[in-house]
């Protein structure tokens, strides 16, 4: 059996926002044990961001399976230099998967920072999840039928 990662996740904010959905969401999920995949593909040095973007898009679409949507969007993306990435956005968030791992947290910080500090170009979407709206009211009604 494996054993459950730890695995954390820092908003990079300015003082005026400090409300991100997103990150409650991916804690909670964390905390309930519904991002397995993720935290596997994150503890592997080999693993690349599309690798860790379709994990993670598949851990919010199993936790979510049946509920009406809150968009979790999978993008491509090609940084200076040519090389191409992948990254998580959700609610005007992204979710920077390239770098998390047990010993260092995932950085979420608003989609147009982003974006504009990663210098993506030629930007995809490669999948779209949906979750429910109250997603946090999902998460109790799940750790209560337990």
């Amino acid at each position: 059996m494996l054993k459950q990662m730890a695995m954390d996740f820092f908003l990079a904010h300015d003082s005026a926002q400090t409300e991100c959905y997103p990150l409650t969401v991916l804690r909670r999920l964390a905390q309930a044990g519904k991002l397995g995949r993720f935290m596997c593909r994150c503890s592997s040095r080999k693993a690349s961001s599309k690798q860790r973007a379709k994990a993670l898009a598949d851990d919010v679409a199993d936790a979510f399976a049946f509920s009406p949507p809150l968009n979790w969007r999978w993008y491509t993306g090609v940084r200076p230099g040519g090389t191409q990435f992948s990254w998580m956005e959700c609610d005007g968030w992204a979710i920077d998967i390239n770098n998390g791992s047990p010993d260092r947290p995932i950085i979420i910080q608003r989609a147009s920072d982003y974006r504009q500090n990663t210098g993506a170009t030629n930007i995809r979407l490669a999948r779209s999840e949906h979750g429910p709206q109250n997603v946090l009211a999902a998460l109790s009604h799940s750790a209560s039928s337990r």
